[in-house]
């Protein structure tokens, strides 16, 4: 066991190493122990033994053993394993300086990333007993697996690969089993995402984001070179290969199978943004979707989903592919992905849904024999075949779920899924097609010219919050041609309409709320059609209002004849006039009219007046508007409730308000607020405190929501939350209902978050700040820093980078000799001193370090600038950089050259680079001589060399002359 906090033995959660490199060292650790790994960072040069800064430190897993990550600081049993929560971070970042990227491109040129570790995770020498499990890996560059580099059939499971660069594998280079992880942002010369070098690899439930190939061999997401691999229930978006194919996948002399995979967005240069293939390759599709998939390189069509080079094919069945592709059960149709540009309306990114909607072809379109017998579920954990006959594409369409619809006239777009008011439908006939048995239409204010039909489904159709208006001249507005009591309409005018509403062939919805006004006829029932009427209006229809029967506590100008006193009918006001109180829509505001509606109070008892204002009179309105914020308020139902709070005047009402007031079942205790919001009382714990009034008395329930556990009901309204994790946010509810018998219950809307502090702690920043012996230029430095030669003389300097646990290191500068010249306390590890006014000081400089406690370390050696050595400033000789041996091809894929040995007394490297393609450089290096790789047969490159010296000022020549050869003929293997 293992967290952030001081060292231990491993042996428990009291006593757990601080760093991931001692767990892995243990001398008692061997086959089928497990190592659990609280939320933190961890670099793999820190622990006993490493040496900080040591790009060639690596956590080096052990076979038969399970590493787990996602534990909660102190891994206490009272709180689950959550890795998203609890995000356990294996980072390459040795130098805690890598600038967050947001793009695989990013990583190219970022020099942030010149000291991160070459490989962040090996695997070599592990079998399929070892586990990886619940972590990030990030920060990686190297030249096989940036990230991690894999063992023979070991399985990484719940794992991200971000930001990761190498040669070959940005993400992971090697085989075994890969489950439920994502591969977002790496980069690499082949294999953005995965290399795969002809082992044995099984990669399901994976994402591939945004990674990128820069090389010759393609590959943005995986990159197979041989080998049969399997590839199942994964998507690739927006994955990228800028000088070959296969933006998604590249595939040389190698055979995968691919089942339920999404590719979209992809590009390759050469074409193949979905998928390339060459030299012999024969992957096997199946059930799968290429759609969007692009050519970057302007020679071939733009669309382009798969493409096979030099031999081999692809053989391709029940896939649906843009553009078509020969095969059985294959399709060209718009898969008709839920929101395939997210909510950001960005594509290929990672808020895109690419789940199916109902009407997509992809559904049960696939073949069922083609899904591996280990898979049975789809990366949400749905069963992977439904209704019968397995789904194309990644996800599974879950049959028969009620869902909640949005249709907004205003803002909405047909086009849009509906599944949130930001994304609605425009009219409600799309949210109707939309909507499977049980679930509800929500149709948000505005006027719908359309018709409507239920199409004899199960669902509710009712407005969300105000009204809205149907109107369809000279049609039917609204139909019911078959569906029982399950098919309701609520909550709407409709008028200026044919019929309003038509109820055919024995159909029997329920409709509620209606105010049906200015029609040629109401609501017509035809073929033994039996609709349930409740709580409507029906007023100034010309023709008639109500063929057929069926209604209750309804208002039929037919049958009445008494006018319902809608504040306008000719303006096209419904409100109801009151004199308690009647909304005024033009101004948003309530006035208070000379007389009351009959229909005010006048609807079903047994619906209720919820969600009306109060005061109203215990029963729901009639009309569109009833049981809505907007319906017209009435009487207190108690007529000697005089102050109309719910409570009796002491002298003759107190029994009366007891034993009746209180049992009112839409009553709910008042006044529900914070009086003091959630906040940390310690590292460990979190205090609230709340009110609320009612006659009868209230409880309280506080909710922590994070972790799914409350206080109870209790009559004390406030509460602290004791046993927590430090530095984690914590979300809590509040519940309260009163002491009546009906116990009304009322919850205060939304959730309130915070996060506890970090647990004290004494020990101080490590290790402790000193002048960097590798760089005497950042000791203190005499500097002109202006306004003039006389005044503008100062010092500037740059200690070593501390850290601590707290996330909070602050440094002071002191200037030995001249107190006035100190820093104070400051977060950057440089100092510039104010101008000093004369030249030659030769003052002495020292400089400690404290965290967020205030715990300091000993003070650094006095440095002044005359202990510095003087500044090499000359490069290498000669200048610039000359050849000794100009390039030549020593193959089709090989192309070696030389420089001539250049001099300086502080040592030389030597720096190659393709001039022809991007990424193909040597890097600095001792050796002057290099041999560019995988290049492609008869084809010329161009090349350059510069040397500098190994001095801390790194003086570089200027290039050489650029110097071509072209490869050789024949096979590229």
């Amino acid at each position: 066991m293992m967290t952030q906090t001081p060292a231990g033995d491993g042996q428990s959660w009291a006593t757990a190493y601080k760093h991931l490199q001692d767990a892995l060292n243990a001398p008692s650790l061997s086959p089928g122990d497990e190592i659990q790994v609280a939320g933190g960072l961890y670099r793999p040069d820190q622990g006993s033994g490493q040496t900080p800064g040591d790009r060639s430190a690596t956590f080096q897993l052990k076979d038969g053993v399970t590493i787990r990550g996602g534990y909660g600081s102190g891994g206490r049993g009272t709180r689950p394993r959550d890795i998203e929560l609890y995000e356990t971070i294996l980072s390459g970042d040795l130098d805690s300086n890598d600038v967050q990227v947001t793009s695989a491109h990013d990583l190219r040129n970022e020099p942030t990333r010149r000291e991160n570790s070459l490989k962040v995770v090996a695997g070599s020498g592990t079998g399929a007993t070892t586990v990886l499990d619940g972590f990030t890996i990030t920060g990686g560059k190297g030249h096989y697996g940036g990230g991690m580099s894999s063992g023979d059939g070991m399985t990484v499971v719940n794992c991200t690969f971000r930001g990761n660069r190498a040669t070959y594998g940005g993400g992971m280079s090697g085989v075994g089993t890969v489950v439920d992880c994502t591969f977002i942002w790496n980069l690499a010369g082949g294999g953005g995402g995965i290399f795969n070098d002809g082992g044995s690899l099984s990669v399901t439930n994976c994402t591939f984001i945004g990674n990128h190939a820069d090389g010759s061999t393609g590959g943005g997401g995986i990159f197979n070179r041989g080998g049969s691999p399997s590839v199942t229930n994964c998507t690739f978006i927006g994955n990228g290969a800028g000088d070959r194919y296969g933006g998604g996948m590249a595939n040389r002399g190698a055979s995968p199978s691919i089942t339920n995979c999404t590719f979209i967005g992809n590009h390759g240069w050469w074409g193949g943004g979905g998928m390339g293939n060459d030299e012999g390759s024969y992957p096997t599709v199946t059930n799968c979707i290429f759609w969007g998939n692009i050519n970057t390189g302007g020679v071939g069509p733009r669309l382009s989903q798969i493409v096979n080079r030099d031999s081999g094919s692809t053989t391709v069945t029940y896939s649906d592919v843009q553009g078509g592709w020969p095969g059985q059960g294959n399709i060209d149709a718009d898969p008709c992905f839920v929101d395939p540009d997210g909510p950001d309306n960005i594509a290929d990114n990672k808020d895109d849904n690419l789940r199916l909607l109902p009407d997509s072809l992809c559904i049960d379109a696939g073949d069922n024999s083609a899904v591996p017998p280990s898979v049975t579920v789809d990366p949400d954990g749905n069963p992977r075949i439904q209704h019968g006959v397995v789904d194309m594409g990644a996800y599974e369409y879950e049959f028969q779920v009620a869902r909640t619809f949005h249709v907004d006239a205003v803002s909405g777009r047909d086009d849009n899924y509906g599944l949130c008011k930001e994304r609605a439908f425009a009219t409600i006939q799309k949210g109707i097609d939309m909507a499977e048995d049980g679930s509800t239409v929500l149709v948000w204010p505005g006027v719908y010219v359309e018709r409507v039909s239920f199409d004899g489904k199960a669902i509710t159709v009712r407005s969300a919050d105000y009204p809205a208006v149907i109107e369809a001249p000279w049609q039917d507005a609204v139909s019911f041609i078959a569906g029982g009591p399950d098919s309701v309409l609520q909550n709407f005018v409709i008028r200026d309409s044919a019929t309003a509403v038509a109820c055919n062939n024995e159909s029997s919805p329920t409709l509620k709320n209606l105010t049906i006004v200015d029609n040629d006829f109401g609501i017509a029932a035809y073929e033994s059609a039996a609709p349930y009427i409740s709580n409507c209006i029906l007023w100034n229809n010309r023709d008639g209002d109500l063929f057929g029967d069926g209604t209750a506590y309804s208002w039929v100008e037919q049958n009445v004849g008494i006018d319902p006193l809608f504040a306008d009918l000719d303006g096209g006001d419904y409100h109801l006039l009151s004199e308690k109180g009647r909304y005024v829509p033009a101004h948003g505001l309530w006035s208070f009219d000379e007389q009351t509606s009959p229909c005010v109070d006048g609807g079903d008892p047994a619906d209720g007046p919820f969600g009306e204002r109060m005061p109203n009179g215990g029963r729901i309105n009639i009309g569109a508007y009833g049981g809505t914020p907007y319906a017209s308020m009435s009487e207190w139902p108690l007529s000697h409730d005089k102050n109309k709070d719910g409570r009796m005047d002491f002298r003759d009402l107190a029994s009366f308000c007891d034993e009746w007031l209180l049992e009112l079942r839409w009553v709910a205790p008042q006044d529900l607020a914070w009086v003091i919001e959630p906040y940390a009382l310690s590292w460990s714990s979190v205090t609230m405190e709340a009110i609320a009034e009612d006659a009868s008395g209230v409880e309280y329930l506080f909710r922590n929501t994070t972790l799914a556990y409350d206080s109870g009901w209790q009559d004390e309204p406030d509460w602290v939350d004791t046993g927590l994790d430090p530095y984690t946010v914590y979300c809590y509810a509040l519940e309260v209902r009163d002491k009546s018998p009906a116990q009304n219950w009322r919850m205060l809307s939304g959730e309130t978050c915070v996060r506890t502090p970090l647990p004290p702690e004494t020990t101080p920043p490590e290790p402790a700040p000193i002048w960097n012996p590798n760089d005497p230029y950042q000791w203190p430095t005499e500097i002109y820093i202006g306004p003039s030669p006389t005044l503008g003389w100062g010092f500037e300097m740059t200690c070593t980078v501390a850290t601590d646990a707290s996330g909070v290191v602050e440094y002071w500068f002191e200037c030995y000799d001249a107190p006035s010249y100190n820093s104070a306390w400051i977060t950057a590890n440089t100092w510039t001193t104010p101008a000093m006014g004369i030249q030659g000081l030769n003052l002495g400089f020292r400089v400690k370090a404290r965290d967020a406690y205030r715990n300091e370390t000993a003070w650094s050696e006095v440095k002044r600038p005359s202990d510095a050595p003087l500044r090499d400033t000359t490069p290498p000789t000669p200048d610039p950089a000359t050849w000794s041996v100009e390039p030549y091809a020593l193959s089709s894929t090989l192309i070696h050259m030389e420089a001539i040995a250049a001099v300086d007394d502080s040592g030389v490297e030597y720096y190659f680079e393709n001039t022809t393609i991007g990424g193909h450089v040597s890097g600095w290096q001792d050796s002057r001589n290099w041999t560019d790789t995988a290049l492609s047969q008869d084809t010329e490159y161009c090349y350059r060399v510069k040397t500098r010296d190994k001095s801390p000022n790194a003086n570089e020549t200027a290039w050489s002359n650029t110097a071509c050869a072209t490869t050789q003929s024949g096979s590229v293997r």
